[in-house]
């Protein structure tokens, strides 16, 4: 198993699950883990 580590910054949180060992955020929690929008997230995703 993999250790998972949480960063902190004052007056930010982000939610997260946790599903077999891999980590799962909606494009709304990438964006603000990111500080860009849920848009620019689905942007760069299509590209994969």
């Amino acid at each position: 198993m993999s250790d998972i580590v949480i960063f902190e910054a004052e007056n930010q949180t982000v939610e997260v699950r946790l599903e077999s060992e891999s980590l799962w955020l909606t494009q709304k929690q990438v964006g603000e883990l990111f500080a860009t929008s849920p848009e620019n997230v689905l942007m760069h995703l299509k590209h994969i």
